[in-house]
């Protein structure tokens, strides 16, 4: 038994160790400082949680001898602890994966409903029992309205795995594809291993699945942040290099790529009249506007860097009304200038915009967009 207890007690301190050292590995120049923020509570949650486990395995197995009060509110903080963490891995997962799920007005209070349950029950659990006690002889007992825990947290883990098969089904890419899948099969994993747990009470399944699902939102937010853009949550000059690169062995006079440079007009202006806060915001603006313009047309957007942005796609994706070149730039235009409205800024916004029809494999990237930049600053000195 000392051995069993001895390996029961040190996975979970290992893991809390790792948790820590995850924690510590985040950067707010590369992933933003909200997701950071949450990732962190989620931690927290997680070392809360490992800590009441660790103390729960030595009173059940006998090795310390907790008065009832201690005991019991040992209880209170690992179902406390267990919840929190499905809530904080949901928010954290969303941050990621569907982030304007979280920016609808009310969501939050919405999605923290059943958490919120969560807690005030366990809290008038102190006067009524109505979800555990403890017995005379230092075991849990729960009670019919227990069941409430598992359901609701277990909610956080579903809603989870339907964006993740929404995802499956509609992703334009197969690395978006890929993560949904590997996202998916996670979340399963987890729901199975709180099922075991929940039965069999006495295992130490819980723990590891929950810090593998720790493990799964820190790998997916360090691998997005090597090709995204902090600050607009774009794709980034890297990513448009290595993607675009792999394009132009397709390419012919059958099958071209039209391939945009654009920057925003008078941009230091705006930094210099409004801070560079006010610039950073109608970068962000500027990038919404080009992402909501063309995701319906399967292109390829990034961020080159300042206030500069390519974008690429086929032709033959585009509908008829969209053919001409100055089109899809329009297009952006007219978005670009209905969210400036909308968010009542005191100035507007506006994009010029070069182009190159790239139509020859034996091209070079560089050269597709050397022709794109040079007709980007002609038109930007008509001005």
């Amino acid at each position: 038994m000392g051995d069993l207890l001895t390996t029961l007690v040190t996975v979970p301190v290992f893991l809390l160790i790792y948790a820590g050292y995850i924690a510590s590995k985040l950067s707010s120049d590369i992933i933003k400082l909200r997701e950071i923020t949450v990732f962190r509570a989620l931690i927290g949650a997680f070392a809360f949680y490992m800590a009441a486990s660790c103390v729960w395995t030595l009173q059940e197995y006998e090795a310390i001898n907790m008065p009832y009060n201690a005991f019991f509110a040992l209880c209170f903080c690992s179902l406390l602890g267990i919840s929190s963490c499905a809530y904080l891995f949901f928010l954290s997962t969303m941050l990621r994966v569907e982030p304007t799920l979280l920016e609808k007005r009310g969501a939050i209070a919405v999605l923290s409903l059943p958490v919120g349950i969560i807690h005030c029950c366990l809290v008038v659990n102190i006067f009524n029992r109505m979800i555990y006690d403890i017995t005379p002889d230092k075991h849990i007992v729960y009670n019919r309205v227990y069941i409430i825990i598992p359901l609701l947290s277990s909610l956080y883990l579903v809603g989870i795995l339907i964006v993740a098969v929404i995802q499956i089904l509609h992703a334009r890419n197969h690395s978006r594809r890929k993560q949904a899948i590997t996202l998916a099969l996670s979340i399963i994993f987890v729901m199975i291993c709180v099922v075991i747990d929940d039965r069999l009470k006495r295992t130490t399944i819980l723990p590891p699945a929950l810090f593998g699902a720790i493990f799964f939102v820190f790998v997916n937010m360090q691998e997005s942040s090597i090709y995204s853009d902090a600050l607009t949550g774009m794709n980034n000059r890297r990513k448009a290099g290595e993607f675009l690169e792999s394009q132009m062995d397709t390419l012919s006079k059958d099958n071209p790529m039209m391939l945009y440079m654009a920057d925003l007009n008078r941009f230091k202006q705006i930094n210099d009249n409004f801070g560079h806060s006010e610039g950073d915001q109608a970068l962000v603006l500027c990038a919404y506007a080009i992402k909501s313009s063309l995701g319906q047309f399967k292109a390829f957007a990034a961020r080159y860097g300042g206030d500069e942005f390519i974008f690429s796609f086929r032709p033959a994706q585009l509908p008829d009304d969209l053919a001409r070149p100055e089109a899809i730039i329009e297009t952006i235009q007219a978005r670009l200038s209905q969210l400036c409205k909308d968010a009542g800024k005191p100035y507007a916004l506006s994009l010029s915009a070069g182009w190159y029809r790239c139509e020859s494999a034996a091209q070079s990237l560089a050269e597709c967009v050397r022709q794109a930049d040079e007709m980007l600053y002609i038109r930007k000195a008509s001005l």
